[in-house]
């Protein structure tokens, strides 16, 4: 009977370590499959945004020689016009006009400014020189009174 409890025990002890050993086994194979579909996940992921990069860039360079064809041709319409050529002219001759008539403006305003400036320097002078006179004035017929 002992022998028969050695084994019985052992044998609960041998089916407890290979319970064990297949459940470490199934949370070992589910680990593996979770990182395995989660790497494909991101390769897929990576791999979608690689593509969408390349569209994205496709397009953008699209657009980019579009707005240089457009450009092109509105050049050489405005080239190739002899009415937008002259407009042009006028808008540049405009252009340079009104800078010499603000620089025009701008002398006529510092001349104006001198002016009043030297009229007020004049009148100072004039005052200064008619007061002087009537002090002298005064003083000769103070000096002159019988």
């Amino acid at each position: 009977q002992n022998l028969h409890a050695v084994h019985g025990e052992s044998d609960v002890h041998v089916e407890v370590l290979r319970r064990q050993r297949m459940q470490l086994d199934e949370r070992q194979e589910r680990l593996f499959d979770f990182l395995y579909v989660k790497a494909e996940q991101e390769k897929e992921n990576r791999r979608q945004i690689a593509e969408f990069e390349e569209l994205l860039a496709e397009e953008l360079a699209r657009r980019k020689a579009q707005q240089v064809r457009k450009e092109v041709v509105r050049q050489q319409v405005c080239n190739q016009s002899e009415e937008l050529r002259a407009l042009k002219e006028k808008l540049q001759a405009a252009q340079v006009n009104k800078v010499r008539a603000r620089q025009l403006m701008e002398k006529q305003d510092r001349e104006r400014s001198e002016q009043e400036q030297q009229g007020a320097h004049d009148a100072l002078v004039e005052d200064t020189g008619n007061e002087f006179l009537l002090r002298v004035s005064a003083l000769l017929d103070f000096a002159l009174r019988p």
